[in-house]
């Protein structure tokens, strides 16, 4: 059974009346997107908020859920982009926008929004912008511009300890001025069921199933995967029943590599590239493995997800990774083929220890990131940044705050 939607009892009202504008880098659904939706939803049903949504690229999955859920939803021109003089051109627009929308609370999730929220907030007369560091510095701006944003920042928030110690690293923000919240995690119920998605993969219910799911872009790492599935197929056992990989993400950069190289490796209909994939928790039901193959690594909505449902799972030994499983049970050494390949073997034949680490991981889920606990803790920062925003002398937040930090 899926981890719950956050709870949508009686509103509290704690930020009854202030306009929330969350800025995403598109309006397609990734592990981003999910986590500003859970808050989306929370802010605006429980708290009072009057919430939109803004993308600042392509159109995708998420306009739909925002219809359904009865949140506002925009797309703008992406502020940073080359030129400078373009650049500050978007920059000035994007802040017209924003204070013609009224914002009180501006709250990128991201790098780009990050540093195009943090650089306008004040021209746009934002109360309060928040940097939310949702990864490891990945597509990352670099330059002025970015450290410019930074210390623009009025507040700044992680959901990892790797997170933050990037904020840290790359902009000196004190250890005690950013804020640790964990990613809250949420399906659906399966639109399909377990049977269904298996016939439609064209696998029998006996037949091995493992899944990664991550969009097909450089920060992940399907390329070991791939590889270490060669091996997997090298050595199984059973030749009248071979397993099934699934690679199940929005194709991005590394897509068109990928496929040559499951090409080159010979992988033939034992791997399966699915694209974009909206019936998240129907696939994982299908899956017998989770498999998470990163370079690094925050806070894996893909690793959370398949806890939630009680999936065992195998992944590289990242920071975030290590975090959100709690053990090594279930990690190897990252670009190690051969190493995934052995734990992937282990598993497959071992149900019993499955079932185990399936359990554990959904009671994990359940304890540790639970959806209710990250939308409130947000709302508890918002709320407290509004009370404590920028005093006459201009002095931001995220440099001379004081108080409870959650870390």
């Amino acid at each position: 059974m899926p981890v719950e939607a956050p709870s949508m009892a009686a509103p509290v009202g704690r930020l009854t009346g202030r306009r929330v504008v969350i800025v995403l880098e598109s309006l397609r659904m990734g592990g981003a997107e999910r986590q500003a939706l859970l808050l989306a939803r929370h802010l605006a049903s429980r708290e009072g908020a009057i919430v939109a949504v803004w993308g600042l690229g392509p159109l995708g999955e998420l306009v739909s859920y925002c219809e359904q859920y009865g949140i506002r939803w925009r797309r703008v021109p992406r502020p940073v982009v080359s030129g400078r003089l373009k650049r500050w051109s978007r920059l000035a627009g994007f802040a017209w926008r924003l204070r013609r929308a009224g914002v009180d609370v501006l709250l990128p999730f991201t790098s780009v929004p990050n540093v195009s929220s943090s650089v306008v907030a004040r021209w746009a007369n934002a109360r309060l912008c928040i940097w939310n560091q949702r990864d490891e510095g990945i597509g990352r701006l670099g330059g002025r511009l970015e450290r410019f944003a930074a210390r623009r920042a009025d507040l700044f928030v992680a959901n990892s300890e790797s997170g933050a110690r990037w904020l840290t690293n790359s902009f000196g923000v004190p250890d005690d001025q950013i804020q640790l919240v964990p990613n809250g995690v949420w399906l659906e119920a399966p639109r399909d069921s377990r049977s269904a998605w298996r016939e439609r993969l064209g696998a029998t219910a006996s037949e091995f199933l493992v899944g990664m799911l991550a969009n097909l872009h450089a920060a992940k790492d399907h390329e070991t995967l791939l590889s270490a599935w060669r091996l997997v197929l090298d050595h199984w056992q059973c030749a009248e029943s071979m397993p099934l990989l699934i690679l199940a993400g929005r194709e991005g950069d590394t897509a068109e590599m990928l496929r040559a190289r499951a090409a080159q490796l010979e992988l033939g209909d034992r791997t399966r590239f699915l694209g974009s994939v909206g019936d998240v928790a129907g696939l994982l039901s299908a899956l017998d493995l989770l498999a998470h193959s990163a370079r690094s690594e925050s806070c894996s909505n893909a690793v959370l997800e398949a806890m939630a449902h009680g999936r065992p799972i195998v992944a590289t030994d990242t920071a975030g990774t290590r975090v959100a499983l709690g053990d090594d049970e279930q990690l190897v050494p990252p670009a190690d083929p051969a190493a995934l390949a052995e734990r992937i073997r282990r598993l497959a034949d071992d149900e019993p220890r499955r079932l185990r680490l399936g359990a554990a991981n959904r009671k994990r889920a359940a304890t540790c990131f639970s959806p209710d606990q990250m939308c409130e803790t947000m709302t508890r920062i918002i709320a407290d940044g509004l009370t404590t925003r920028r005093g006459a002398s201009g002095a931001t937040l995220g440099h001379h705050a004081s108080g409870s930090t959650g870390r």
